[in-house]
């Protein structure tokens, strides 16, 4: 089972991955879309689709990973659709329920984006992108919030950090916890 607990730690990280890799695509930062990593993902839940797992742990765990994937899958395959129908917007909801029917589900849990050390500014739209994602997400104003007001908080804080802590390089992080929307500069060493 030990290959199993292995397996699983793979398809979450892959997962995470996954879930960047469309995040980007759709935001045109990438260029096409990543096939070979959701086909690996698919050959790791088809393997232990029709095997009987012993361990109840590891068996909540790939039952809670597999249903993580098939909802995102879901998730990715309306827009590809939307697309593909020139009705997608970015971002625009892409439930078509009216707004009064919509549940705003707010994770009291940390969320991270995938960022790091940003001097390129395809990086920093990015981060941008993904911190007003989260801010709209959670029901905060972007109101007046433009990139380059972000751009320049973000800069003067990047240089604080690494004069206080003496490195040469940062990584940012956008966390979302108890309905607030912030970004997280980490010294790298």
């Amino acid at each position: 089972m030990s290959n199993l607990k292995e397996d699983l730690d793979i398809l979450d990280a892959k997962l995470n991955k996954l879930k960047v890799d469309y995040d980007q695509y759709f935001m045109k930062i990438l260029k096409k879309e990543p096939f070979l990593l959701r086909e690996e993902i698919d050959r790791i839940v088809l393997r232990y689709s029709n095997q009987p797992i012993q361990n109840t742990l590891l068996q909540f765990r790939y039952g809670t990973l597999t249903a993580k994937y098939t909802s995102l899958k879901h998730h990715w395959d309306r827009i590809l659709r939307m697309i593909e129908e020139g009705t997608y917007e970015r971002n625009a909801p892409v439930n078509n329920k009216p707004a009064a029917q919509k549940k705003q589900v707010i994770q009291p849990v940390q969320q991270e984006a995938p960022t790091a050390a940003i001097p390129n500014n395809d990086k920093l739209a990015a981060l941008y992108q993904y911190y007003i994602e989260k801010r709209k997400q959670t029901n905060e104003s972007v109101n007046g919030l433009t990139f380059d007001k972000f751009e320049k908080a973000l800069s003067s804080q990047t240089e604080k950090i690494k004069t206080d802590y003496k490195c040469n390089d940062v990584e940012y992080k956008v966390s979302v916890k108890d309905g607030k929307t912030k970004i997280i500069i980490a010294p790298k060493k």
